[in-house]
């Protein structure tokens, strides 16, 4: 009975980590799309026009990272016993992701120290130049989505084989791993990939069903049920 309580506690704590990851991250992944899509002049006026909502963003992102990384671990400690190897690679794919998202960070840290030192540069230079970061940040989080998309695959297969979580969260989780792998593949062979029919569908079929269907319920999941007995069908 001790043990299954404290079970069921620490994974009401993994649910919090993961809960945690939304407005974190989630924050730092939309200013940088707002940005991107501003071009060079519009992008240094955002960030000059919002330089405390820009330090905000990046906060929240290098604290949804390491989030993310305790988050890993979390599952790990909570999943090792279903299979060792595959929870082993779970917790690789999250440690490889995170110090490509914090060098991501890092480039807008290049922002910021651009706009202290403004002052010797002509405007067009430094609109440029704080482009090429904003391009930077994104490059980068783009190469971390890979191993975002990745470690949801063997985090699937344990859930599933668990026998104390809902075996239809493990393979929402699988199919959410298309959005994330395809969200770096796209773009490399089109820049327009995010607005064509491809991704559009990519996004329904992965997308919905792996944010909310996976990745948003095992959240919710562990937080309100956290596990239950080996012996519960799901």
């Amino acid at each position: 009975m001790r043990t299954e309580f404290s079970l069921k506690r620490f994974a009401r704590l993994t649910g919090l980590l993961y809960l945690i990851l939304f407005p974190t991250s989630g924050v730092a992944y939309g200013i940088s799309q707002l940005l991107m899509q501003r071009g060079a002049a519009g992008a240094f006026a955002w960030i000059q026009s919002n330089p405390t909502l820009f330090r905000l963003a990046i906060v929240l992102g290098a604290t949804g990272y390491i989030d993310y990384l305790l988050l890993g671990l979390a599952f790990y400690k909570l999943l090792h016993s279903v299979g060792k190897v595959a929870a082993a690679t779970m917790l690789a794919f999250v440690a490889v992701s995170v110090p490509i998202a914090l060098a991501a960070i890092a480039r807008w840290l290049d922002v910021l120290s651009l706009l202290s030192s403004a002052d010797g540069l002509d405007p067009q230079t430094l609109h440029t130049q704080v482009l090429l970061a904003v391009h930077g940040y994104n490059n980068l989080f783009q190469v971390s989505a890979i191993f975002w998309g990745l470690w949801l695959i063997p985090l699937g297969w344990l859930v599933m084989r668990s026998g104390f979580l809902p075996r239809a969260i493990g393979l929402m989780l699988m199919l959410g791993s298309v959005l994330y792998v395809m969200g770096f593949i796209g773009p490399v062979f089109s820049s327009s990939y995010p607005s064509t029919l491809v991704a559009r569908i990519v996004g329904i079929t992965s997308g919905i069903p792996g944010l909310f269907g996976g990745e948003l319920a095992i959240c919710l999941w562990l937080l309100i049920v956290g596990v239950r007995s080996s012996a519960e069908s799901y």
